[in-house]
Order: C-alpha cells, then structure tokens, then sequence
C-alpha cells in the first residue's frame, strides 16, 4: 500500500508516519470539515433566531444549542487546521489513507451533529443522539424519534440537512470546494463514494467530476421541493423530504413518514427515489449530452430496474390477492407496492404504509432486498446492484467450467473485459457482508432482542435501510433497542457507509498506532 506523504528529498516517509492514526493530512482534512460543518450550522441557526422555539426543561434552547456546537466544531477546526498547515505539502494521499481518513471524519461528524440533539434536550441521552447524528450521516433513518412534528423547525432542518451532506457525501463536498489536498484527493473521493471502488471520473480532474456530481445532486433537491411543494405539501415539509429523499436517507418530518401524504406525492417521491438509486455517472452522462442510451447500456441499471419491476409487482399482486386488505384498490396496490420496494431497494426506507402488517410474503420480499441495494455511484447504501452482477457471472462461469474445463472464460461487463481482481472484490464484499450481518443480528439477540427484530435491524442498519421488521419495524423506532444494541448499530450504520473495508482499515490503525 502507497503511502500518504511523498517528499521530493526523502521519499515517502516511514510507515509509521503515513498511516498514524494523528498523521497532519488526516488532522488537517478532519479539521476543515468540521469548519465546513460549522458553516452549515448557520443554516438552522437562522431559522432558529427568525422562528424560536420553547426548550426542554433544563436544557439549552435549540438557538443556543446550535451556537454551541458551532462555536465547538469551528474552534476545533481551526485549530486542526492550524496545527497541520505546514505539514500537507506533497500530500499524496493513497487508497488506503483515503479510507481511513473518510472513517475519522464521519465519526468525528457524527460526534459534532449530536450536540445539538444533546444539548437541547430533544432526544434523551448521548447515545441515542449519536446514533440519531450516525443514522443521518450515514443516510439510513433509523430513529429513536417516535414524533419528529413535535422538535423545532431548527433541529429537524438539521436532522434532514444530515442526511442530504451524507448522501454525496461531506468528504465529496470538501473535494469540491478546497484545494488543499491537490490531484491526490481521488483516492479521498473514492473511499467516500458509496460503491465508488469502479466510480470512474466525469471529468479529467477530480474536482470537476465532484462539483459535477454536487450540481446534479442540487437540482434533483430543488425539482422535488418544487413538485412537492407545488402538490400541497408545506414549503419546509418539501424541503426537508427532498433533503432526505435524493440522499436515499428516509428521515420524515411526519410520524408516519409518508403514509400520510396524497398518492401524486408518493409517485413524486417514488421518482426521485428511484433516480437517486442510479449511478450518478449515468445521469452526468445524459446532462452532457449523450441521450437516453447511456441508461440501456448499463447492465447494473437494468438489473436494478428488473428488481424494482418484479418486487413492486410481487408487493402489488399480494396486496391486492391477498384477504387481508379487503379495501385496498388497485391504484393503491400499486402505489404501496411499488414506493415500498423502491424505498427499501435504494435503501431511502421510507414507508407508505406499516409494512409490518402485511403478509408474511411480502415481508420477505422487503427484507431480501435490504440485501440488494441501489446503483454503484449512486446515494444508496447495501451490497450493490453490480456486486450482485458479478458474483453471478462468476458463478455462471465456474460452471461453465466444470462442464467445459479447457474452455476459457472471460466475464465482461457492458462489453468490457472484468477483472479478476475486481470480481474477487465482489465476492469479498458480499462475503463480509453476509458475515457482519450474522454476527450484528447474534450481538442483538444476545442482548435480549428477538429473532425477526434483531436479523432485520442488523440486515437494514448494515444496508443503510432504516425500517426494519418486529420491534424495530415502520411503526415503532429504535428508543427502545438496549444501549448496547444501539453501539452495535452505529457501527453497523458506518460499517455499511464507508463500504465495510473504510471501517475495518480504521481500526487497523487505531489499533497498531500505539505500537
């Protein structure tokens, strides 16, 4: 593995000095993030100060809430900043520094959004804002909230502004804007994409192709706030479920998520939903001119679009077939079929209905595609359609092999050669994953969860999901999952974030630094 620092008089330095967990590049990163941070806390700052908000009894208002972690996450930047200045020239950041360095940040972020949830009261002790701040960031909705209506309109645009910096990405953000890494930020930017080990450039630099992907980003946020808005939902109600939606995050301004809201706003939703679940390249492409035909020559997109067709027609059928629902029409089979499927497939978690009561069938249905996932390159968290692709080519071409060993087999991909090192990684993902996920949902029932409750909270906070089945299921939050159930999501949340290997490198170091 390459190191972080290159030196034109001495090379690259000692490991010990590339990849400490204190090394100045990560110092001098984390720090401008969190001075990034900072600034965006002036946005619910505002609404705070115009629209003030009663305070919990023996707490900090949300004002002064806002103002104290602003104040604590822009000191601490600057001095991060100040401190590492003179010590980044000829930065050379390589994949694995990239990793852990996308790793510290999203903690350390983490740690900063929770104050505000701490500090004014609005969710009760630390561990609970930390994973309500980790689920945000991460873009996975889980919530100890049970009725987000009752917060300040400054602490839930907070809650939303989360998980719209955590869709593309603070770390992307940062890429985009500040220059003080250089070139050398590609492998910051791919350790931060989510599916972004094959996340090729829009653009020739780095920069570029980041403020590219923010624009699209942008505009997809303001054309949903629009058409929400303009179907009756309130301005800010718009707003926020546009932050929460085209970041696939799922945190809703309502109690029942979006159960309440009118059939033409689920299918709004559902839309950019499903956008959002696409590689991002794919509509870069299509915005600089390349028509339609980039969509029909992904073999990622339409596995993805095949799972989305078949699940909400399966959901659709057995809510129309089945006794259960003898009320339900065929618009509203259709509706609830597919906003649940496309939901839960990009990961958004969104619901249209307690998905808890349907049948068994359909349950099951939900719950395997939290094993799915969106587009690489795209918002969404999970395994990935294209890890998926190419775990079954690979198994169709060993056997192929054992029915013709001298036969020689070469997997390809939108008509280009694969790697073996790439299908290798497939397989090594899918493998951990399945692995992370059968020793979270053991953790859980170890602590007192039941099965159903604690298999699909592991599946769905590994996923970036949100929503799970049981106790943690539409209807109900995560407030009532042990503290140390709750630690067990967080990492879970991250470990599914930063694509699993982010967080694994990152305790590497933090557990070999002291040596």
């Amino acid at each position: 593995m390459n190191g972080m620092f290159t030196d034109s008089s001495s090379g690259i330095l000692p490991p010990q000095e590339r990849r400490g967990l204190l090394s100045p590049v990560l110092i001098n990163t984390a720090g401008w993030i969190w001075i990034s941070l900072s600034c965006f806390l002036s946005i619910p700052l505002a609404v705070s100060v115009i629209w003030p908000h009663g305070k919990v009894s023996g707490h900090l208002s949300d004002t002064a809430s806002i103002v104290a972690t602003l104040v604590l996450a822009l000191i601490a930047g600057l001095v991060a900043v100040f401190i590492s200045r003179e010590k980044i020239t000829g930065v050379r950041i390589a994949a694995f520094d990239g990793a852990v360095i996308a790793a510290f940040c999203w903690i350390t972020v983490g740690l900063f959004a929770s104050l505000p949830y701490y500090f004014s009261g609005w969710i009760p002790g630390f561990v609970n804002c930390f994973f309500e701040a980790i689920s945000g960031f991460t873009t996975t909705g889980a919530t100890v909230v049970p009725d987000p209506a009752i917060m300040p309109d400054s602490i839930l645009l907070w809650r939303g502004m989360t998980q719209w910096l955590g869709g593309m990405g603070i770390v992307v953000l940062f890429v985009a804007i500040l220059p003080a890494i250089g070139e050398s930020s590609h492998n910051l930017f791919q350790s931060e994409i989510p599916g972004g080990a094959n996340f090729k450039k829009a653009t020739p630099r780095i920069r570029s192709t980041a403020r590219a992907l923010w624009t699209i980003y942008l505009v997809f946020t303001v054309a949903e706030t629009l058409l929400l808005w303009g179907v009756g939902l309130s301005f800010f109600d718009s707003l926020l479920h546009a932050f929460t939606t085209v970041a696939t995050g799922g945190f809703s301004t309502f109690p029942d998520s979006k159960a309440s809201a009118s059939t033409i706003a689920h299918w709004i939703v559902i839309v950019f939903m499903a956008l959002s679940g696409m590689n991002f390249m794919l509509h870069f492409r299509l915005a600089r001119g390349e028509g339609f035909g980039v969509y029909f020559k992904s073999a990622e997109l339409k596995t993805y679009m095949g799972i989305l067709a078949t699940a909400g027609g399966l959901l659709t059928l057995d809510l129309l077939l089945t006794n259960d629902y003898p009320g339900i029409g065929p618009l509203q089979a259709l509706t609830h079929g597919f906003f649940q499927a496309t939901s839960i497939l990009t990961t958004t978690g969104y619901m249209s209905a307690d998905f808890g009561q349907w049948s068994y069938f359909a349950q099951t249905i939900l719950f395997f595609l939290m094993f799915v996932g969106g587009c690489s390159g795209s918002t969404s968290g999970g395994v990935k359609a294209i890890r998926h692709v190419l775990a079954f080519k690979a198994i169709a071409r060993e056997l192929k092999r054992m029915a013709n060993p001298r036969r020689v087999q070469t997997l390809r991909l939108d008509n280009e050669v694969i790697g073996e090192s790439l299908t290798a990684n497939a397989l090594v993902f899918i493998t951990l994953f399945m692995g992370l996920f059968v020793i979270g949902s053991l953790g859980l029932t170890l602590l007192g969860m039941d099965m159903v409750s604690a298999f699909s909270a592991s599946a769905s906070c590994l996923g970036n999901v949100g929503p799970a089945l049981g106790t943690v299921g539409p209807a109900q939050t995560y407030l009532e999952v042990p503290t140390g159930g709750k630690l067990i999501l967080i990492v879970q949340m991250l470990m599914g974030r930063l694509e699993l290997f982010g967080l694994i490198l990152f305790v590497m170091v933090v557990t070999t630094s002291k040596r």
